[in-house]
Parts: structure tokens; C-alpha cells; sequence
């Protein structure tokens, strides 16, 4: 199975990517923030997320979906949406295309 974070390169998949901005992080910070991307991005593959279940993985949950959105659009056709709803109510999800939005 190919890890969250997999792009392929001739023909074959390889891990590609990179986990914080390391100029964003402490360094002692980037396997947890890595550790939150992963789960994020886990579950926006799964279907639209709401930012209740995404605070859920992380309280800075914003940061989490600009890490995200930013891999994407590098290495994808695919970006993170944000869809606003009732009562701050807001709900995230993968589309295809690139944004120049914020989470």
C-alpha cells in the first residue's frame, strides 16, 4: 500500500513528500506536525471533513490544511477546499485544480 504522501516517478511510487516547510517549524516539531498532516490528509481522502472533526487532529487545523494544500498543488492537480457554512460551521475537501484561497 502507498504511503498518504506518494507521487509516481517513472512508473514507480515514491515517498515525495515534504512534511513541514522546515522554515515554519522548529525542528523537534516536525514529526508531530507530519504526524497531523497525515491523519488530515487520511481523512479528506476519505470525503468532505468538517473543521469540528478536523480540530479534532490538531487546534491548528488552518496550518495543517496549508501544509496540505500546498503539496497538493505542487505535486497533484488536486487542492484543499473550504467550503463556509451556518454558525462557523466550515467543511473541507480535496478537489481537483489548484486555489490560491487559504485555509
Amino acid at each position: 500500500m502507498a504511503k498518504l504522501f506518494t507521487i509516481a516517478v517513472n512508473g514507480a511510487d515514491q515517498e515525495r513528500y515534504e512534511p513541514i516547510r522546515p522554515h515554519f517549524a522548529d525542528p523537534q516539531d516536525v514529526p508531530r506536525l507530519t504526524g497531523q498532516n497525515e491523519r488530515i490528509l487520511a481523512r479528506l481522502r476519505e470525503g468532505p471533513a468538517t473543521n469540528v472533526e478536523l480540530a479534532a487532529v490538531s487546534l491548528k487545523y488552518t496550518g495543517r490544511i496549508s501544509d496540505i494544500r500546498a503539496w497538493l498543488e505542487k505535486h497533484t492537480s488536486q487542492t484543499v477546499v473550504c467550503r463556509k457554512g451556518k454558525g462557523g460551521l466550515n467543511t473541507y475537501e480535496i478537489t481537483k485544480g489548484t486555489t490560491d484561497g487559504k485555509a
